[in-house]
């Protein structure tokens, strides 16, 4: 998890986790709602991430899984 207290694009090298794919999640902490992004992340390799909107007043959290897991959605 990273949070942007602005919405501002972030990129992120996902070779921490333990599988070569993650699921990510863009987290809303204004709402409490998740919503899942379209495809798989390959963790090999760092991605680059832009929330759905960005400025003053919105702060978003992306998340990201080993996506074998199968965890539910923050919120």
């Amino acid at each position: 998890m990273v949070y942007l207290p602005r919405g501002q694009r972030v990129t992120v090298a996902p070779n921490r986790l333990s599988a070569p794919t993650a699921a990510g999640w863009w987290f809303n902490p204004r709402t409490g709602q998740a919503s899942r992004l379209q495809e798989t992340l390959v963790t090999t390799q760092p991605g680059q991430f832009v929330p759905p909107s960005s400025g003053q007043g919105n702060d978003w959290i992306p998340v990201l899984d080993v996506e074998s897991s199968q965890f539910a959605p923050l919120g």
